[in-house]
């Protein structure tokens, strides 16, 4: 049996560039890439997975933490969390992990809009939206969000929203006229007839509008295409992260969406009491549904690639991080500074990049390479966003007032 000590062992041998897991290398353009954007809303400690802060004494780690390494990427491992050493064992080669991404606020709200579009004007677009509508053209539902936040900024008509009420599969069968609460009788025909003559002169009496009618007619074209696929998605009923990802798969399988976000925002992430114990907890819980995830996507075909894994970039975000040291009640506050991890083609992955000072502030970068320097800038939400769409072949200079992407961290 491979057990944990063999493994932390093993990555020793592994130092000079052997990483488990062969990389996704297949010969996708950037602009045939899938994004799904898993977001952990709450706010991750970083320090349970992602970065090894054991040396800094201003930092709390845990004591049965260890290092683990394979090649360059490193993470942190715990006997309360194996899903995460069985999810970098399978995709280390496949991982960017970035760290000491800077969201400078405490609040949930504002670091949520931070984190996703580097900015707080309300007509900002998060990334997966900005990906999405470079792409309009190629999809019925350009950004499909199965749960979790959203900034559609000017973008409003790319987004779909799916919930777990079954409203947007009960629009697209029909089904949902069934569910009124207050049975309501039809129009008598006369009434009906003297509705529609209404309507249409006022129609009439108004110039015609071009662009409405082009939506109309984008809008109507694009709900065929989907009333055409409602049967083949594997609708969930329920948010659990497992149900979320798998419908993520079909919208991306079918080709209806480019970019498809779905969500854990479990209020245990919040952890300002028992800090350690909670995010145990919920990380476990969180790998456990991303290996569910990377299975499902290495086991279905794709469009561009012959699986989708091959073509679908994986971004697990959240908006915040934790306070390095615990507090009165063992728990850790609202920290702004976090990490990501990335997992699939379109980046130089098998490696950790970023960092965090001593103090758990976000370390700077050069801005063209990535790598670490005292004569760098803050890698601020806004230029990890720019390095995504970049990767996404979506220009970000005219989308984010001129940022540019860290090219050394493209693939």
């Amino acid at each position: 049996m491979f057990d944990r000590r063999d493994f932390l062992r093993l990555s020793a041998a592994t130092a000079a560039g052997l990483a488990l897991g062969p990389p996704l290398r297949a010969e996708v353009a950037r602009a045939d890439l899938k994004f799904i954007f898993l977001i952990v809303h709450g706010g991750w400690d970083p320090t349970r997975v992602f970065t090894d802060t054991f040396d800094s004494p201003q930092i709390s780690m845990e004591a049965d933490a260890e290092r683990a390494e394979l090649g360059d990427l490193m993470w942190v491992s715990h006997p309360d969390r194996p899903a995460v050493d069985d999810f970098f064992e399978a995709w280390a080669a496949n991982c960017l992990v970035v760290n000491g991404i800077v969201v400078p606020s405490v609040s949930h709200a504002d670091c949520t809009q931070l984190a996703l579009t580097g900015s707080n004007i309300e007509a900002a677009g998060d990334w997966p939206v900005l990906i999405a509508q470079a792409a309009q053209d190629r999809f019925a539902l350009p950004h499909t969000i199965v749960h979790g936040p959203n900034v559609p900024g000017n973008y409003a008509s790319m987004v779909t929203r799916i919930g777990s009420n079954g409203y947007v599969e009960g629009l697209l069968s029909g089904e949902l006229i069934t569910r009124s609460d207050v049975r309501l009788p039809p129009l008598d025909a006369e009434i009906a007839a003297l509705v529609e003559r209404q309507a249409l002169a006022q129609a009439a009496a108004r110039a015609p509008d071009a662009a409405v009618f082009e939506t109309l007619a984008s809008a109507d074209v694009r709900a065929q295409v989907v009333e055409g696929l409602v049967d083949e998605v594997r609708w969930g009923r329920d948010l659990a992260l497992t149900s979320q990802a798998v419908q993520a798969v079909d919208f991306l399988r079918l080709g209806m969406s480019r970019c498809v976000t779905i969500a854990d925002d479990d209020r245990t992430w919040d952890s300002h009491e028992l800090n350690d114990e909670k995010q145990s907890v919920m990380f476990q819980g969180l790998f456990t549904a991303l290996n569910a995830l990377m299975d499902e996507l290495a086991t279905t075909p794709g469009q561009a690639a012959d699986t989708l894994a091959e073509e679908t970039v994986v971004v697990l975000m959240s908006e915040m991080g934790r306070t390095p040291f615990l507090n009165s009640g063992r728990g850790k506050d609202h920290w702004g500074h976090t990490s990501s991890l990335i997992v699939g083609p379109g980046f130089a992955t098998g490696r950790t990049v970023g960092g965090f000072s001593d103090l758990f502030y976000g370390a700077p970068v050069d801005r063209t390479s990535g790598a670490l320097t005292e004569s760098g800038v803050a890698l601020h939400a806004k230029l990890f966003g720019a390095t995504l769409l970049a990767a996404a072949d979506v220009d970000p200079a005219p989308l984010l007032r001129g940022e540019e992407p860290v090219e050394g961290w493209l693939g």
